[in-house]
């Protein structure tokens, strides 16, 4: 598999599944997982592009009732993809200015004040998007940085 052949939602699952390896042992909530992410989950377990499965009684803390675990192949296309997705950040945030009409927030460079959609402070409640820690308004469930949907 390449990361070139890939759909914008299989790179959103496969770090959504990395994020859960790396920051909670593998442990993730399937609550977060639409029926799209569960077909393409079920065709990379039957391929061993990933280990998945649900835990023991015992076991469950909170949502978190299933395990993920990446292959070495899996693990090598996430790193891609993080690159990939910084990169894009990046660019976005040099073409960044504050008339884009874009939420998020940018400082001043003489007065050091925030600055959303060309005013002073939020316009609305403000979250942070888990994956690059993004400004997006908080009744949006996609951050535009990094295009991570939030599936809660």
């Amino acid at each position: 598999m390449k990361l070139s052949e890939m759909t914008k939602e299989e790179r959103s699952l496969l770090l959504f599944f990395e994020s859960a390896a790396v920051d909670y042992g593998g442990k993730l909530s399937p609550l977060h997982m639409n029926g799209e992410d569960q077909e393409i989950k079920d065709k990379w377990k039957k391929s061993s592009f990933i280990e998945y499965g649900r835990m023991k009684s015992n076991d469950i803390f909170g949502d978190r009732t299933c395990w993920v675990k990446l292959s070495d192949e899996a693990w090598k296309l996430a790193h891609e993809e993080r690159i990939a997705r910084f990169k894009r950040l990046e660019y976005n945030k040099k073409c960044e200015s504050k008339n884009t009409g874009k939420y998020g927030s940018i400082q001043d460079n003489k007065t050091g004040s925030l600055i959303v959609n060309g005013t002073l402070g939020y316009p609305t409640k403000i979250k942070h998007c888990p994956m690059c820690g993004y400004e997006i308004p908080e009744d949006r469930h996609i951050c535009e940085a990094c295009e991570f949907e939030d599936r809660g």
